[in-house]
């Protein structure tokens, strides 16, 4: 006996069909934290590791569907632990209810009482750092790289310090918080991030953020010490609709 099922196609995140080789809406590099509870200690010292698509995601990680990274509040994330993939990494071991309402607070653990979030990672290079010659500061346009992978809305609360949309910058061992402007007086890159997520981003020193214009704003950093990549963490509360 022949047992024929469908799998599951999200076709909105896909540009085209049209060839053997379908084109994904997802146009930069995609990363995962490895260790969560380093954001309850030593926030520079997180390990990251490359999305596979052969790979189910971790618990804390963020789904692309219908065409953005959403929260499972947002769009409920497929439950498709009972269907047969080709994949040998994903056979018969599919993704799970328990794994789409899993949410990790900024303590990274799963049993805070406060808000919890799943996490993307997005690592730029420089090739994506601007100049602004009237300042002579460089950033990262995050606003028109990343944005196109949220809705608007969602976007928008991450430079405004809305706690349900939270993000981070990573280069080397130094990180930012996406949600403060930038302290040209103090640089955020040049103090120590051997503590907590929490006493970063209450850290009013550790902001990133320099507005060039209202559409072009993003984190500001050093190309002198991005050779080995810039890593965009962006959470949003999974409890929320975003």
């Amino acid at each position: 006996m022949i047992l024929n099922t469908k799998h599951y196609c999200d076709y909105n995140s896909f540009d085209n069909f049209t060839s053997n080789n379908p084109s994904l809406k997802i146009t930069n590099n995609i990363v995962e934290i490895e260790t969560i509870t380093e954001l309850a200690s030593n926030i520079g010292n997180i390990q990251i590791s490359d999305y596979s698509h052969e790979d189910l995601v971790k618990n804390h990680t963020l789904l692309f569907i219908n065409g953005l990274f959403q929260t499972n509040q947002k769009q409920s994330y497929p439950i498709v632990n009972n269907y047969l993939y080709q994949s040998t990494t994903l056979e018969n071991n599919g993704y799970t209810s328990s794994m789409a309402t899993t949410a990790y607070g900024i303590d990274g653990t799963t049993t805070t009482a406060e808000k919890k979030y799943k996490w993307i990672g997005f690592k730029l290079t420089n090739a994506n750092v601007t100049l602004d010659n009237n300042t002579s500061i460089s950033f990262v346009n995050i606003n028109s790289i990343l944005r196109k992978y949220f809705t608007g809305t969602t976007f928008d609360k991450l430079k405004t310090n809305d706690t349900d949309v939270i993000g981070f910058i990573k280069v080397e061992n130094s990180i930012g918080n996406l949600s403060r402007n930038y302290n040209t007086l103090s640089p955020w890159d040049g103090i120590s991030s051997t503590t907590s997520l929490a006493n970063i981003f209450n850290n009013v020193n550790k902001g990133t953020i320099y507005n060039k214009t209202s559409t072009e704003w993003g984190p500001v950093v050093n190309p002198s010490n991005t050779s080995n990549g810039i890593f965009i963490f962006i959470g949003l509360n999974n409890s929320e609709a975003l």
